[in-house]
């Protein structure tokens, strides 16, 4: 039985456990990646062709599969049942579920070079991943592993159950789902949007970002902002506070409303609703060289002056 096949343009390949294999490929639009544990490494280059490598395979064979620019790499290999397109249907029943299958002797190492532009979705059960230099966001999610993104462009959606999430250096949109696992957030925003039963949240903010909303039941935000933006938070919590700048504001029972921030600045909106949750805000410190910055920068532990009022909530 040869390990390589192809049909119709459609090409496939079976990397055995104890082989290893190289792969090169041209015209990859799009990319799936799918493991139970191991490691996944994906690293956007400027050229235009792609280079799979698999290694440490133990348990099952990786199957591979390349159509019409669409590649998708999966651990076991029967799990992918269809590819359709861009549409890569995943068939959990047929060896035995996520959580029912016995996967401790799963392991595979898939490092991928791709054009910067190719649109990639990674899923891993335990593995870890780290994602950098990709131009169209991407679709990361793990049960239990970590998850790293570094220097991506675009909308980047995270999730994860317990593992932890950490976006770095992202220019864009984030969407973001955990459970209890931690999400950590750094660059130059658009939008965030982030849902958390337990995980904390922690967001470094560059620039001025639209919109920074959290929702949340047992989960802590800590926020760090430059000085320039206008914040007009507004927050809901059966039993929480708010930390802004070294002022206190209890948040039980009611709404809360703050806003701080020069009044002439770029405005970011930052929503946080839970049933326990604290939120905590600061400041970066503006650059030494830029003394009219200092000279209007806020510091933790100030008063309020003109610049900033509250609504809703009750100062300590």
């Amino acid at each position: 039985m040869n390990e390589y096949e192809r049909q119709n343009k459609h090409e496939h390949w079976e990397v055995a456990p104890g082989e290893n294999k190289i792969i090169e490929l041209d015209d990859v639009s799009s990319l799936g990646v799918f493991i139970i544990r191991g490691r996944i490494d994906v690293i956007g280059t400027d050229d235009n062709y792609a280079q799979l490598e698999i290694s440490n395979v133990a348990g099952k064979p990786v199957g591979v599969q390349f159509k019409n620019g669409h590649l998708v790499v999966t651990h076991p290999k029967d799990a992918v049942r269809s590819v359709h397109g861009n549409s890569v249907t995943v068939d959990v029943h047929g060896w035995g579920g996520l959580f029912g299958f016995r996967h401790e002797h799963l392991h595979a190492d898939i490092s991928l070079l791709v054009p910067r532009g190719t649109k990639v979705e990674v899923a891993s059960v335990q593995g870890d991943t780290l994602i950098s230099g990709l131009d169209h966001g991407a679709e990361l999610s793990t049960v239990s592993g970590s998850v790293i993104s570094d220097g991506l462009r675009g909308k980047l959606e995270l999730s994860n159950v317990s593992g932890k999430v950490e976006a770095r250096n992202h220019h864009g949109s984030i969407e973001a789902n955990t459970v209890s696992g931690e999400v950590v957030l750094s660059g130059d925003f658009r939008d965030i949007e982030i849902n958390s039963v337990s995980g904390d949240l922690y967001v470094d903010a560059l620039g001025a970002p639209r919109r920074i909303e959290a929702n949340a039941v047992s989960a802590n935000m800590a926020i760090r902002l430059d000085p320039r933006v206008r914040a007009e938070y507004t927050m809901s919590t059966m039993n929480g506070k708010a930390v802004i700048n070294g002022n206190r504001f209890h948040t039980r029972l009611k709404g809360f409303k703050y806003s701080d921030g020069p009044e002439d600045g770029p405005v970011t909106t930052i929503e946080f609703n839970g049933l326990s949750g604290n939120l905590k805000s600061v400041r970066r410190e503006p650059l030494r060289f830029d003394e009219d910055e200092q000279d209007k920068a806020p510091h933790d532990g100030d008063e309020h002056d003109d610049s900033t009022h509250y609504a809703g909530g009750e100062e300590q």
